[in-house]
């Protein structure tokens, strides 16, 4: 597990005609991907604190409890795997991987990102892996950690029992992060990977133009 302040970034992580296929790959006309109202957080929760929707599509290629659930997964495998060789970081197994779509949204700049989240309240680590070249599309990093969110509501015995998404949809529900504020940015750049601590809160910026596409992939 790499520290909560670690994010390294590589680029060509794959060969470039690798590259081509992984976006030719995900952009083919067959490829089934499914519509979110908002790419970020669960609706119980936008519902709960009234926020605006930031809407995408994903696609889910394997998950720890269900196994591989899209025909691309024997083909996105080695993929996480190269990232991680390249960047000379160890991983266990795969808890889940998926691809995400988004467009640009209407009045959003380079600093109106997507609502802050972590994907995962276990400890794990995250691989993105940019599939294509975008105008825009930030990856972001913010100065909060799960751990951190934690002990300011330490008090809170409400957080006892719960676990999995339900713990981290409460913490949504419960925390302010509007001045939270950002320590680094990575910008999608096809064949580029960034790899950190999962448990670090992150965003993205929209794409001003056409479309950022990324496979992201939580491994433990």
């Amino acid at each position: 597990m790499i520290p909560d302040d670690e994010i390294v970034v590589l680029d060509d992580v794959i060969s470039p005609r690798f590259q081509d296929m992984v976006e030719s790959w995900l952009l083919d006309p067959v490829s089934k991907w499914s519509f979110q109202k908002d790419i970020a957080l669960a609706d119980s929760v936008i519902e709960k604190l009234s926020l605006k929707t930031k809407p995408g599509f994903s696609k889910g290629f394997f998950n720890i409890k269900t196994g591989a659930s899209d025909e691309l997964w024997p083909m996105i495998v080695p993929l996480v795997s190269e990232c991680f060789h390249k960047a000379n970081i160890e991983f266990n197994e795969i808890l889940f991987s998926r691809s995400f779509l988004t467009l640009p949204v209407e009045g959003s700049g380079i600093n109106d990102f997507d609502h802050i989240h972590v994907d995962s309240p276990e400890e794990h680590m995250v691989c993105l892996y940019y599939a294509n070249d975008a105008d825009g599309g930030d990856t972001v990093f913010f100065d909060h950690t799960v751990k951190q969110v934690l002990a300011q509501i330490d008090h809170e015995k409400e957080t006892t029992d719960l676990t999995g998404q339900a713990l981290l949809e409460y913490l949504d529900g419960k925390i302010n992060k509007k001045d939270w504020k950002v320590l680094h940015r990575v910008s999608p750049k096809k064949g580029r990977c960034v790899i950190f601590n999962g448990h670090r809160y992150h965003s993205a910026a929209r794409c001003q133009s056409g479309h950022r596409l990324i496979v992201n992939t939580c491994v433990r």
